[in-house]
């Protein structure tokens, strides 16, 4: 037998927003058939033998998923390694890890980081993903947020890649011969997982004078994506003093 396509939440306390965006928490019923909320209203009647699900809420509340708007997925297998490190250690240690990571290692992380996001109530993740070494890296990526179940910005972030750890040995061409070919089809194939998933765009190593880096954000725009994210801050690793465009 097939799974009821409506869920009724019975009784709890539900977070509703009102027309200035602040929370207004009320009790209340709140239906859901398919993909959709249906109905808010306490006391909700089905007729008999409605093919629904209901879920006892009473002293629960009822949320609408949380947003978290900056994470990097594909670090849900890298917990408690950086604890210790300062933030130039982890620049030139940690954040190379992700040449020890193949595209299956990649997709594991993935849907690890996204399936814990979601049992903590977290449905909506701006995924700033910094580990692309291949195509097969960045598709296997995509293949676990459409499985998770999760909505997602996933933002291609070009960046160095590590060639050996000691001495070490960096490959700072983040706009190797595939990188933005592989972005524009991403883009142009968007979205992913029954439009659960878009694709956006990152850059942290800020290295060209102001002219390129406008191209190149023209070419990212002319893509059709929307949504670009950044890391940025003044260190002797680098930095400039201010970025406007």
């Amino acid at each position: 037998m097939a799974a009821p396509t409506r869920v009724l939440f019975r009784g709890g306390t539900v977070l509703t927003h009102n027309d200035d965006d602040h929370v207004v928490p009320i009790e209340s019923d709140l239906l859901v058939e398919g993909k959709s909320i249906k109905e808010i209203s306490p006391g909700i009647q089905l007729p008999p033998g409605s093919d629904v699900k209901v879920v006892d809420c009473k002293n629960k509340i009822v949320s609408p998923g949380f947003i978290s708007t900056h994470q990097h997925l594909w670090q849900s297998l890298c917990k408690s390694l950086w604890s210790e490190f300062t933030i130039l250690e982890y620049l030139c240690l940690g954040l190379f890890d992700n040449a020890h990571h193949e595209p299956n290692d990649i997709f594991w992380a993935e849907l690890a980081g996204a399936l814990e996001g979601i049992d903590a109530g977290t449905t909506t993740v701006m995924d700033h993903a910094h580990f692309h070494y291949s195509p097969e890296h960045s598709d296997a990526a995509i293949a676990a947020l459409e499985a998770s179940g999760l909505r997602a910005v996933f933002c291609f972030c070009p960046s160095s890649r590590l060639r050996k750890h000691e001495p070490l040995d960096v490959d700072g061409d983040i706009f190797c011969d595939w990188i933005m070919d592989k972005i524009q089809v991403l883009a142009q194939n968007a979205p992913y997982g029954d439009g659960r998933i878009q694709i956006g765009f990152g850059l942290d190593e800020f290295r060209f004078d102001r002219a390129t880096t406008v191209e190149l954000f023209k070419r990212i725009k002319s893509f059709g994506i929307k949504h670009v994210t950044t890391h940025y801050f003044r260190s002797p690793a680098g930095g400039r003093p201010t970025i406007s465009f």
